[in-house]
């Protein structure tokens, strides 16, 4: 394949991957997305269970989020980022509880 697909990965497991990119390359990503997947399945896939219809391969990469910012905690599954819109992105951490007092909670929202 064409280096081109080749990226720098933070992190992935069984559905997602996080990859390193640059501002210029995030601008090209959903067109590589597009070529990649076509790929994908012809020159992976397809070589190895060539009998497979198309209706039954659902393997595409998709661009779901741009972060600027991503901490990985030590357990599977727990990251926190901020997107490039601002909006922050807590996935299986629990850092602000229901009952946490207010006070605390304005704390950690001024930390992130």
């Amino acid at each position: 394949m064409d280096t081109k697909y080749c990226y720098t990965t933070n992190y992935s497991d069984t559905d997602s991957c996080h990859v390193l990119l640059g501002k210029e390359t995030v601008d090209n990503l959903h067109k590589n997305l597009e070529e990649f997947n076509i790929l994908l399945k012809e020159e992976l896939v397809k070589k190895h269970n060539p009998h497979l219809p198309d209706e039954y391969f659902l393997y595409d990469f998709e661009h779901e989020k741009t972060m600027d910012f991503m901490y990985y905690g030590d357990a599977k599954k727990r990251y926190y980022g901020i997107e490039d819109n601002g909006q922050k992105y807590i996935h299986g951490l629990n850092i602000i509880r229901k009952d946490t007092p207010w006070e605390i909670k304005d704390i950690l929202n001024m930390l992130s």
